[in-house]
């Protein structure tokens, strides 16, 4: 089989058409084109074919990725997910976590960190909470529990009861003070916190009487 053309494609011209033995036969990214040693007139196999078509799909897949990560940090189960829900390979799934890796565009742990300190900062959540989000995301469950237990002390996930306790209280003016106190602990609780942190909060609005 021989090249005897190569054409840069009209409605996208990051892509080539590649046309062996005078018909139009794959296509190529721009970066896998740039890559590849072969010319017009040159002889091409159908195993060099493949080879191309792997490594045209794994410049998809990675561009696809990085497109991904402009909306928002995103750890490795879910760029995992994103990719098989495309369609991609094992194979280039593989190839392109490691290359993420590689680059650390891809770090659970950097990942748990950014995402703990965006909660302490936007949305106060006590530590089973935070724990919970972090595994719903695809973070390992140890990692999850090691990164709350090193960025969340008992002193702070006090703190951040007291202000997302703070901020519902503002929207309890209107009902009694027994609904208040059941709406502002089942808040409390709905948000993670622990019971005994739970009941510190209730204490400091309410005095001793619980209910």
């Amino acid at each position: 089989m021989k090249i005897t053309d190569i054409q840069p494609q009209k409605k996208n011209k990051n892509r080539f058409s590649i046309y062996i033995d005078g018909k139009y036969s794959f296509s190529l990214d721009f970066n896998t084109f740039e890559s590849w040693d072969f010319h017009i007139g040159d002889e091409i196999t159908e195993e060099d074919i493949e080879k191309l078509k792997r490594k045209d799909e794994f410049w998809k897949a990675k561009d696809y990725c990085l497109n991904l990560f402009s909306y928002g940090e995103k750890t490795e189960n879910e760029v995992i997910k994103r990719l098989r829900k495309k369609g991609y390979s094992k194979w280039i799934i593989y190839e392109v976590i490691k290359y993420l890796k590689e680059y650390e565009l891809i770090n659970d742990e950097n990942f748990a960190r950014n995402w703990i300190a965006s909660m302490i900062k936007l949305k106060p959540m006590g530590k089973f909470r935070a724990e919970y989000e972090l595994k719903k995301r695809g973070i390992k469950p140890d990692l999850a529990e090691s990164m709350c237990n090193e960025l969340i002390s008992y002193e702070s996930e006090m703190e951040l009861a007291f202000r997302a306790a703070k901020k519902k209280y503002e929207t309890l003016r209107s009902y009694n003070e027994h609904e208040q106190k059941k709406k502002l602990l089942n808040f409390l609780k709905n948000r993670g916190f622990k019971f005994e942190i739970i009941m510190n909060v209730i204490k400091e609005y309410f005095g001793e009487e619980i209910f």
